[in-house]
């Protein structure tokens, strides 16, 4: 999915303060989850834009996906085209095939459009301990799927967060399968990472390794 579309609006002639912004983002998308409209993308557009300091402490916790940006499909990288312009594996085996070495527009894969249009799909981030980690959850009808990657915070890259997809699980009828994917063997395809462009209590505005614009909202945390 390609990068965040701007779009002009004759209503919003300035821009408004980032804790304005945000609120009147939550209301939009808590109203109407996945929804890009174009007021939706200004407002992401203006937190981006602010370029308030992030501060990390808030980052761990349970995130829910509420935005992805979208774009058009392509088909010279059917597994999507990194930011950087890497190809790992079979990303780069597809792309020496098809051409799509030479295109330089980031893009993600079918599957990961598929799974945030049709489901919905939390994100839980905790950075304490020995094992730092970064885990994708996608509720399905018949249970649900939690994809999990070791994270880790560089000095050098301030605003990323990167991490490694080590280990999965498929949970249906109190079962627990192991994810049929071998990450030790797929090498640096299990490899991404996410820039956090603004970051609040509540909610977040970060860009994957394919170019794609998430905003998470954060869920409330339940009683003990």
């Amino acid at each position: 999915i390609g990068p965040l579309r701007t779009h002009e609006c004759s209503c919003c002639a300035s821009d408004l303060a980032p804790s304005k912004a945000e609120a009147e983002l939550i209301s939009l998308l808590e109203a109407a989850p996945l929804s890009r409209s174009a007021r939706v993308e200004l407002l992401i557009s203006q937190l981006v834009d602010s370029k308030e300091q992030i501060d990390w402490a808030l980052l761990p916790g349970e995130w829910q996906l509420m935005y992805t940006s979208a774009s058009t499909f392509d088909a010279r990288n059917p597994l999507g085209r990194r930011v950087d312009g890497s190809a790992p594996g079979l990303e780069g085996a597809f792309g020496a095939l098809t051409g799509g070495a030479s295109v330089s527009a980031p893009s993600s894969s079918p599957i990961q459009r598929a799974i945030t249009n049709a489901f919905r799909v939390s994100q839980s981030i905790c950075l304490e301990g020995d094992d730092p980690r970064v885990s994708q959850r996608v509720e399905l009808p018949f249970g649900d799927l939690e994809l999990s990657a070791a994270a880790l915070l560089q000095d050098a890259e301030p605003k990323r967060l990167s991490f490694r997809f080590d280990r999965g699980t498929i949970r249906t009828g109190g079962l627990e399968l192991p994810y049929p994917v071998p990450f030790k063997l797929i090498g640096d395809e299990a490899i991404g990472w996410i820039d956090t462009l603004h970051l609040s209590s509540t909610c977040r505005v970060s860009v994957g390794n394919k170019g794609t614009t998430f905003v998470f909202l954060k869920k409330e945390e339940s009683a003990s």
